[in-house]
């Protein structure tokens, strides 16, 4: 999991680790079985990579309807 994460720094993703806990950003890094993983207002989340049950890469960017001054 640890060499699949790797290859994932730098790129968006969710990372699934339990029934509804899901943590979707940037992938800043992996070291010592710890992922960090930025979101969207670049608050960083500290994972123990033996939580993480699956990863998906993210497409794109998550869409915000509204209005355009």
């Amino acid at each position: 999991m640890e060499n699949l994460l790797r290859g994932l720094v730098g790129k968006r993703a969710d990372v699934y680790c339990g029934s509804s806990t899901v943590f979707r950003g940037r992938i800043e890094s992996v070291d010592g079985g710890v992922l960090a993983v930025a979101d969207d207002t670049e608050r960083l989340f500290h994972i123990d990579i033996g939580h993480v049950i699956a990863i998906s890469e993210v497409a794109e960017a998550a869409s915000r309807p509204g209005f355009l001054a």
